[in-house]
């Protein structure tokens, strides 16, 4: 299951926050290629021309949550997303 939030979108692009509640190998990838909303630079789900309009996969992990293996203690990993919308069009 993955839920999505839209930040930003324009005529061709939409920026969004994605939010799995699963976790399986590329779940957003194949969620969002399932809804024919391809994430730019994917070169496994996406059409070539959708895969060449990045030189990277615009997908960024800006807050991860899990618990620490010994200790049990709530560990929340934070990083601010380097790329946005205007950088792309």
């Amino acid at each position: 299951i993955t839920l999505y939030q839209m930040i930003e979108f324009t005529k061709d692009y939409s920026f969004v926050h994605l939010y799995p509640y699963t976790g399986r190998t590329h779940q957003l990838r194949l969620h969002m290629a399932s809804i024919n909303k391809h994430i730019l630079g994917d070169f496994f789900y996406s059409p070539s021309d959708i895969y060449l309009k990045s030189d990277r996969l615009l997908l960024h992990a800006e807050e991860l949550r899990l618990k620490h293996p010994r200790t049990n203690q709530d560990i929340r990993l934070l990083a601010k997303c380097p790329f946005k919308l205007s950088d792309i069009i």
